[in-house]
């Protein structure tokens, strides 16, 4: 199948602690924007789509110029995923554009260096567990999504060497290593960014394999109930 190069994709993520906005046109990613932050992103993603539609060739650009919008529906920060998904239902409805969803999972994965072996996608949560997805070497998703402990995931690893890839990786094989099993090769450093995923939301969108996206929560999140006075 050739791959159309006339579409547009919007491309952004504010499910972790940065916003990026992509704009996939041409074959290649033709503009970005990225910014590092814990919370802001609702008062920064629509101003970083408007910067990358300006940037583009210096020529002018809109929603309406767009084949399609792609956003991360998490696991991440509960506001982060909302924020996304509400923006780019908000551009893409008036417009008849689809929306395509990828899981922080499915866009990690691609970021990582291509090894050979097996891999294991490790997303930190912030809490005693983790967010993990297995993949086999030929890319193929097995085992997850799933919310789970250290202990929990070492009893479904397999005996031999496993990458940990995702901002969660070095924590969890600390843990592996103390419960006596050999230190993993890590990629610990790769997030999900718009601009390194941004040819995935094409792929996907060539594929015609997508649906409207909703969140993806492994967990109910925190709540603080407030006592009565």
């Amino acid at each position: 199948m050739s791959l159309d190069k006339s579409k547009k994709i919007l491309v952004f993520d504010t499910s972790a602690n940065a916003c990026s906005v992509a704009l996939w046109a041409n074959g290649k990613v033709a503009c970005s924007c990225f910014q590092v932050m814990s919370r802001g992103h609702s008062e920064a993603l629509v101003p970083m789509i408007e910067e990358v539609f300006e940037k583009y060739d210096g020529c002018d650009i809109d929603v309406s110029d767009l084949s399609a919008i792609a956003v991360t529906i998490g696991p991440g920060t509960f506001t982060g995923i909302r924020i996304g998904l509400a923006t780019a239902r908000a551009l893409a409805l008036p417009r008849r554009l689809p929306v395509i969803g990828l899981t922080n999972f499915d866009v990690v994965f691609w970021q990582a260096p291509k090894v050979k072996g097996s891999k294991l996608v490790v997303l930190e949560t912030k809490r005693e567990d983790f967010y993990v997805q297995f993949f086999e070497e030929n890319n193929e998703a097995v085992q997850g999504p799933l919310a789970l402990t250290g202990e929990e995931i070492q009893t479904r690893l397999p005996a031999e060497s496993i990458t940990l890839v995702g901002d969660g990786a070095e924590r969890l094989d600390q843990q592996l290593v103390e419960s006596g099993r050999k230190p993993s090769r890590l990629f610990s450093d790769v997030e999900p960014v718009a601009m390194e995923f941004a040819e995935l939301a094409s792929k996907r969108f060539d594929s015609g394999v997508y649906a409207d996206p909703e969140p993806l929560y492994l967990r109910a999140p925190s709540v603080t109930v407030l006592a009565r006075k």
